[in-house]
């Protein structure tokens, strides 16, 4: 009975290994390790089949004569998870942060698709792949940690890494000959397994409300009449250090990491030295005083003598500002401003005042020449 369906559904043509599937597509059938495999060779048309025929022919040979192919018919994706999580521990070329990030991914596929690591290689299909895929972009729900909010759906970008991970797996599958080939690198016709990441254009007040906002940041608070001189005194000082904080934010494009970390021994005559602190192998950027900067770094200091401080060591007192920085725009009723969006500002005033973005992009510390930057911000060269 079975070997009537096969013969209804398959039929065998002239060239040896070559089949018609009732479908009209042509396969390869091969024997490895004493098992068949079959390959679809993705066309309807007979002579190209016999072409891509003879690729699938030396690739099987391949696997034959190097002997390992045997084990990896019963290879399934936990063992190769095992050997792609020694890769990725062993590369020296990959960052500790990427190598962390990769290990996050691999866990949000184990963990969002319990039955991947019993699988076999041959029996993940793109389709299967792009059902889970859309799955989690739009039903998986989680909570980041130490939040009691839950989200429902994750981003684009989180499945797409996530399935860019299946992809690595499947190569490392391919490379043990445990498949032919990677059914991801060619997907049929139809067959989406990754997301649109759409790129969000900073949302910044102008220039004119940017500056109300850090006037508001150092403001001095209103004191009771009651309150003792010297608490009195110590408020109006932290909000001093907060406004030169969120200022420099401003007139820099540092990270909160980096800002946090500056020195007096990283300000120069006419220029900043910017510690890079977002990978262990990032390194520090230097950048011009800008005149706004030179003004904030020399208020800074004259408040510092004042005071009878040495202007040495860690240039701030504080390491960030979100809570003030939300005081402010609530105060002012503008929409809520990170951290991250001082760097937004500083990079949106640089464009429009003329700055090349291959330029801004050495300033704010891309390594990628600048295609980042453009991606985010070429929409005001346009304008």
């Amino acid at each position: 009975m079975e070997e009537d369906k096969k013969e209804r559904t398959w039929t065998a043509t002239q060239v040896q290994n070559l089949y018609r599937h009732k479908g009209g597509g042509y396969y390869s059938r091969f024997t490895i390790a004493g098992k068949k495999k079959w390959a679809s060779l993705k066309t309807k048309v007979f002579t190209t089949a016999k072409l891509r025929l003879t690729d699938e022919a030396k690739r099987v040979a391949e696997l034959r004569a190097s002997g390992a192919s045997a084990d990896a018919m019963t290879m399934n994706f936990e063992a190769l998870i095992e050997i792609y999580q020694a890769r990725v521990a062993a590369d020296a070329e990959l960052s500790p942060s990427t190598k962390a990030s990769r290990m996050h991914c691999l866990r949000r596929v184990k963990t969002t698709w319990p039955e991947f690591p019993a699988l076999k290689p041959a029996q993940l299909q793109p389709a299967r792949v792009a059902e889970w895929s859309n799955h989690l972009r739009t039903k998986t729900t989680f909570s980041r940690p130490g939040a009691k909010t839950v989200h429902e759906g994750f981003s684009a970008d989180s499945v797409n890494k996530a399935v860019d991970t299946v992809i690595r797996l499947l190569d490392i599958a391919v490379e043990k000959g445990a498949i032919l080939r990677n059914p991801l690198r060619n997907l049929p016709p139809g067959i989406r397994i990754k997301h649109d990441v759409r790129s969000k254009k900073p949302l910044l007040p102008p220039t004119r409300l940017m500056r109300k906002l850090l006037d508001e940041i150092e403001a001095p608070p209103e004191l009771s009449p009651k309150q003792p001189p010297h608490l009195a005194k110590l408020l109006i000082a932290d909000r001093r250090d907060v406004g030169e904080f969120a200022r420099f934010l401003a007139y820099s494009g540092a990270r909160l990491g980096e800002a946090a970390a500056m020195a007096w021994e990283h300000v120069k005559e006419k220029t900043l030295i910017i510690p890079g602190t977002k990978t262990a192998t990032s390194r520090n950027r230097e950048i011009p005083q800008i005149p706004a900067m030179i003004n904030l770094l020399a208020q800074i200091r004259s408040n510092r003598l004042k005071q009878g401080l040495p202007c040495e060591g860690s240039l701030f007192r504080i390491k960030e500002c979100q809570k003030s920085i939300d005081r402010a725009c609530k105060s002012l009723g503008i929409p809520r401003i990170t951290h991250h969006g001082f760097r937004h500002y500083f990079a949106t005033v640089c464009i429009e005042s003329g700055v090349d973005i291959p330029t801004v992009s050495k300033w704010l510390g891309h390594a990628d020449g600048g295609a980042l930057a453009m991606k985010t911000y070429g929409h005001l060269r346009q304008e």
